[in-house]
């Protein structure tokens, strides 16, 4: 797995492909995280360790933390301005936010990508 600098502009349909997956790639910062083989694309073509980074680092948030639910499924949404910041959304049930940021995501190439994690697994939707 790259830094998760973008190497190519990657876009929506790109992602679109990926059903199931073939391997899970641990987190080599976080070894009970694994990335489906969309999500991994996402790191290594996108730019988005990032994003990655920021939800393994929310599962420290006393919402999810104290809240078995929670811990199970995770919806998280990114939305990108033109100006490259963007809004991370946790979302409850993929549509009632939980909890927002506003981040700088520099390098990143969508404007907009769902992600889920689901008991330790970060996945793409199409790959769910």
């Amino acid at each position: 797995m790259e830094n998760g600098t973008a190497t190519t502009t990657i876009k929506e349909s790109d992602l679109r492909g990926f059903t199931g997956t073939e391997q899970y790639h641990p987190l080599p910062f976080s070894p009970h995280y694994f990335l489906t083989d969309g999500v991994a694309f996402l790191v290594k073509e996108g730019g988005g360790l990032w994003l990655i980074a920021h939800i393994v680092a929310c599962q420290l948030h006393p919402l999810i933390a104290g809240n078995p639910d929670l811990q199970h499924m995770q919806f998280w949404r990114v939305s990108l301005d033109d100006d490259a910041s963007g809004l991370v959304q946790w979302l409850r049930d993929a549509n009632e936010p939980i909890l927002s940021h506003r981040v700088s995501c520099a390098g990143f190439t969508l404007k907009k990508v769902t992600l889920y994690l689901q008991r330790g697994v970060v996945m793409l939707p199409s790959e769910y």
